[in-house]
């Protein structure tokens, strides 16, 4: 008889019972590792109460590794809260690709859109700033809200970004982007302080760490026809790849594709 290919398991920790999906065969020290680096992470029912929230399940998946500030492979039902450290740093994680006009391949093998990237995205030249009022918008109302700051004063990169393209990618997100809370934590008082100064953010707009790529591409044969239809491929094409899917304002680094 074969043995399982997973096993449940139950811990109990910062005092939450945590249910998983482990690997048969998964060493203990890296399943205990991953659990410490959890317990780092999850707030306690009492700090949880005096929120007036509650973490009502937490769960881990097959691939639950360590991670700072929170390991990957972790499900978490919060109720009355949103907790910023405990999405992780893979969210949104997934494959996109943004078709380029008018981009050749001798265009994407130039070293100068090397050293514009890597100036862009490890030098400080993103130049991706928020005022307080965009930041109290995010976190009052979510993307709907930025995008109407953004309409209405913007500097920087997002002085670039399509903003009717942006409204239409609120479309894959959940609930459009959008979520409502009653108060802002006093915890993010100066975060999303409410004036009109522009700050630039370390974060936003970037690819995220690990093994997270931006890859740019030429087709040179098409395989699989439909697809490349679909896709709007065809061959002396060029196209970029990412992952995670990066935000709209990461679109505009390369030339967008134009519509009928």
């Amino acid at each position: 008889m074969n043995a399982p290919s997973f096993i449940g398991r139950t811990s109990n920790i910062a005092g939450h019972v945590i249910r998983s999906v482990v690997a048969y065969d998964e060493p203990d020290r890296f399943f205990s590792h991953s659990l410490a680096d959890l317990a780092s992470a999850l707030p306690t029912p009492d700090a949880m109460a005096q929120k007036n929230a509650s973490l009502r399940a937490v769960a881990t998946t097959p691939d639950f590794h360590p991670g700072k500030p929170v390991p990957v492979g972790v499900v978490a039902d919060v109720e009355g809260a949103v907790l910023p450290h405990m999405i992780g740093s893979d969210i949104g994680c997934g494959m996109r690709m943004v078709v380029l006009d008018d981009v050749t391949a001798d265009q994407l093998s130039t070293p100068l859109l090397d050293h514009h990237l890597r100036h862009l995205f490890f030098q400080g030249g993103r130049d991706i700033a928020l005022t307080g009022l965009d930041r109290h918008a995010i976190l009052r109302e979510g993307l709907p809200a930025l995008l109407d700051n953004l309409q209405r004063k913007s500097t920087g990169l997002l002085a670039k970004l399509d903003l009717s393209r942006a409204w239409a990618d609120l479309e894959r997100h959940a609930d459009n982007g959008a979520f409502a809370c009653e108060h802002i934590d006093p915890d993010f008082a100066d975060y999303a302080q409410i004036n009109s100064e522009h700050r630039r953010d370390a974060i936003l707009g970037t690819i995220g760490g690990g093994n997270h790529f931006v890859e740019l591409g030429y087709v040179d044969h098409v395989v699989d026809g439909v697809f490349a239809r679909t896709a709007g491929l065809r061959t002396a094409r060029s196209s970029l790849s990412s992952t995670p899917v990066p935000s709209t304002s990461d679109s505009e680094l390369a030339p967008q594709p134009k519509r009928d």
